[in-house]
Order: structure tokens, then sequence, then C-alpha cells
């Protein structure tokens, strides 16, 4: 697999320095940016192809729903990847009719990562067995 592309937006520092320490060893991940919330995201000049994005999806002002839906009207290109504690059938399928193409809970991150990359590398979406993509 080529190395990737990925921006990380989560509000929690030591969880994102705990990812991005991760990506960069197992996957060969290139952080190209990282943003703590919406606002920090949407003043990001990226000028290189994205592969992936992690987005929390509980942050203070805009929610991680929201900036998706934001960024997916600007460029519905890029793939997003949920991260978050909330296992709720219902707000999952919020998740999906949001454009997410998967959603990890942060409890699983670690065993469902390298599925999950390769899932939707390969152009798939990825969501946790508990949930039925219709």
């Amino acid at each position: 697999m080529k190395a990737l592309n990925i921006i990380l937006v989560d509000d929690n520092t030591a969880f994102r320095k705990a990812l991005k320490m991760l990506l960069e060893k197992h996957y060969h991940a290139k952080i190209i940016a990282e943003a703590s919330s919406a606002e920090e995201y949407l003043k990001l000049e990226i000028e290189t192809n994205i592969d992936l994005i992690f987005m929390d999806i509980m942050m203070p002002e805009i929610d991680g729903i929201e900036l998706t839906k934001k960024i997916l009207w600007i460029n519905n290109s890029l793939k997003i990847i949920a991260i978050t504690m909330h296992n709720d059938r219902v707000y999952l399928q919020t998740l999906i009719e949001a454009g997410f193409v998967g959603c990890i809970f942060k409890n699983t991150l670690f065993t469902e990562l390298p599925l999950a990359i390769k899932t939707i590398v390969e152009g798939k979406r990825y969501f946790p067995k508990n949930i039925t993509i219709e």
C-alpha cells in the first residue's frame, strides 16, 4: 500500500498525537495537517491530495458531522472516517447520511484500524459490524 496523505481532526490533543504516531509508524502515513476544531480545519490551506480524513464527531462549536457536510459540499471526493465513542445505531445512521465512508469507535480503534483503512482505500465503506448499511 502506498503511503497515505492524512488529516487528523480531533479536539483531544493526546488522542490525536497517539493516532498520528500509530498511522506514521504502522501505515507509513504522512500526516499533512492536524486541526483541533472545525474552525481550525476550515483555515487550513491544503495543496496536496488527501487520501483520508479522520474526523472526531464531538467537538465544540461545530461538530464533526456538520464539518463533514461542509467539507463534502466543497469536495465530495474526500474520504472521511468518523472517530467516535457513540455506538447508537440511530446516531451512526446519521454518519452514513452525512457522507462518511467509515466509522471507528475510539475503544476499538487499534483493532479495527487496519481493516478500516484497507477497505476504504479499496473504495468501499467501513462501518462497525453492528450497523447495516442500506
